[in-house]
């Protein structure tokens, strides 16, 4: 390359070139490479995160969901950008230091930030922007796409900010302390997941539950529309949870052998945490109901790795254990106290990543090594604990008023939530373009099996919805298999009656009782989600083990005796009687 052009590419690019970092200052050039490295493999999350979503929520608002994680990943770097990194670490790499112990006052917009920080920005920037997913996702499929860019701005760029500052720089109120002893929250536990979960759980309170959550008076929890989709996305997460805590033990150390060591210790911790979580969870869950569940074992698995957030470089790997434990136990019966208070978070993001935040903070500084109250059991120890227990209760209380208020003002534009009818309709029919999912017909009426012989058009009406909205045993394979053999019969009688094929509808009677030659017209055989169904009902015989079917078009029933070994089919309709 000629002089010329080594000149021209220095003059196009005067902020970087030929810079030189003060390792005093900025770290290594090793702690920068990690930085960076780190930064952008934690942005995996952004793929793990709306694959969960999609996986829980309705598949007539996945499009909604992925185009609602572009816009907070969008806004929420935009809100970094232009304040948030500023409040939060604005001035900290100055000689001194951030001056100010409440928040940054240099920055914004990047302006005057030294190029030797673009490392650290980046590897913040990265935890800024799972804050705002984390909240957002317990919201998905409710909020206006206007309020997701809103609310993902402002809590970057403002709720966050504070919270870091606060914990994570030279003079942060809470990291300094008291006595040499402050906060201490090694990788965002409280920071990132507490911030996020509580901030999502305000926006729960304040949307209000789907509505067809409502409609069941137990209010039961959704399943995943797609288990794959959720599996795929709890793994992704898993994988870039190793880079969140590892990334954080850079410059916990003063020589190269230490760093990597605290990195390895840190990502060993983070395994065993997460492991222990969902062991415990998938035991637990499946001594309550008999089952094994993906779902909450994965949130086992998210919890155990949230909570290593707080201590991955601080405790030994047998105590990860014991603390993914414990985190794992508070997500399970957070999200049970949330059914009961009729708070619909749809990806249990509150007990995930709130309450098993806030227990690794407060029962973290038990575990510290050499330090802890557990293995010192002095006043300096006991004074550690204490203000890990103060940071949670001032960080709960500061992201509670300022979410809370945020949200209510949305509400009180009227633009933080989608209309009941649209989201019943679909939110991606009603809102987007594009749909995740083609359906075939005009007409979608899912059917469900009833031990009732007769169902009111009111009481099938609802069943069809929750079948739309991911009922546990309309997802059954086990009835989506009968379902199938039944409207391939229907398909074929349709068939035959273009041909004027009578022998097709042997067996098949009208209300009278009389023989039925023909099907009306507006029988209707539709496609939703690669299920085929009919307008239908089902009754079962508890004597002959046979089942009745019927189909009700016009006033006119057409049933049919079939012969299937449906013996324990009441197990899956147990509940009717309260709907």
């Amino acid at each position: 390359m000629n002089g010329t052009s080594e000149m021209s590419i220095a003059e196009a690019a005067p902020f970087t070139a030929g810079v030189v970092c003060d390792v005093d200052v900025f770290g290594t050039r090793l702690e920068r490479v990690i930085y960076l490295i780190m930064g952008a493999l934690i942005f995996f999350m952004h793929i793990g995160f709306p694959m969960l979503e999609a996986g829980s929520v309705s598949s007539k608002a996945v499009a909604n969901i992925l185009f609602k994680n572009f816009t907070t990943l969008v806004f929420s770097t935009l809100g970094f950008f232009v304040s948030g990194y500023a409040f939060a670490f604005g001035g900290e790499f100055d000689e001194e230091g951030s001056k100010n112990s409440i928040l940054g006052t240099k920055n914004f917009f990047l302006m005057d930030i030294n190029a030797c920080e673009l490392p650290f920005f980046v590897f913040q920037l990265s935890f800024a922007t799972t804050v705002a997913t984390i909240m957002s996702g317990s919201l998905a499929s409710r909020p206006t796409i206007l309020a997701t860019g809103i609310y993902s701005f402002l809590i970057v760029a403002f709720i966050y900010p504070l919270v870091a500052h606060w914990s994570w720089t030279s003079n942060g109120f809470l990291f300094t302390g008291t006595n040499g002893v402050g906060f201490i929250d090694f990788a965002g536990a409280g920071v990132v997941h507490v911030v996020g979960g509580v901030s999502g759980l305000m926006g729960c309170i304040v949307l209000g539950p789907r509505s067809f959550r409502l409609s069941s008076k137990s209010f039961k929890s959704v399943p995943p529309h797609s288990t794959p989709l959720l599996s795929i996305g709890i793994l992704i997460l898993t994988v870039s949870f190793l880079f969140f805590n590892g990334g954080s033990a850079v410059r916990k150390s003063d020589t190269i052998d230490g760093l990597l060591s605290n990195v390895g210790l840190a990502i060993i911790n983070t395994v065993l945490s997460g492991s222990s979580g969902f062991a415990v969870i998938i035991i637990l869950h499946k001594h309550k109901t008999h089952l094994w569940s993906i779902a909450k074992g994965g949130n086992g698995l998210l919890s155990g790795l949230v909570a290593m957030a707080a201590s991955a470089g601080y405790v030994m790997p047998w105590a990860s254990i014991i603390i993914g434990a414990l985190a794992a136990l508070s997500y399970y019966h957070a999200s049970m106290v949330l059914v009961h208070w009729k708070i619909d978070d749809a990806v249990d993001a509150t007990g995930v990543h709130a309450a098993a935040g806030l227990v690794s903070l407060v029962i973290s500084p038990l575990f510290y090594t050499r330090v802890g109250v557990f293995y010192e059991g002095s006043q300096r120890s006991l004074e550690q604990w204490g203000w890990n227990i103060i940071g949670v209760i001032v960080i709960v209380a500061w992201v509670s008023i300022t979410s809370f208020i945020i949200f209510l003002v949305l509400k009180a534009l009227n633009i933080l939530r989608i209309g009941d009818v649209e989201a019943r309709q679909g939110v991606d029919g009603n809102y987007h373009e594009e749909q995740a999912y083609s359906f075939s017909s005009d007409l979608i009426l899912p059917s469900r099996l009833t031990h009732r012989s007769k169902a009111s058009a009111e009481v099938l009406s609802e069943k069809m919805h929750r079948f739309d909205e991911g009922d546990s045993r309309a997802n059954s394979p086990f009835l989506h298999s009968t379902q199938n053999r039944y409207s391939s019969r229907i398909g074929e009688m349709l068939s035959d009656k273009e041909s004027n094929d009578s022998s097709s509808l042997d067996g098949y009677k009208g209300n009278d009782g009389s023989d039925v030659e023909e099907i009306p017209s507006n029988i209707v055989v539709s496609t939703f989600r690669s299920k085929p169904s009919v307008a239908s009902s089902f009754a079962t015989s508890s004597h002959n083990k046979s089942t009745e079917l019927h189909f009700s078009t016009r006033g006119v029933t057409f049933s049919n005796n079939l012969k299937s070994p449906l013996a324990n089919i009441q197990e899956y309709d147990n509940d009717d009687d309260d709907d």
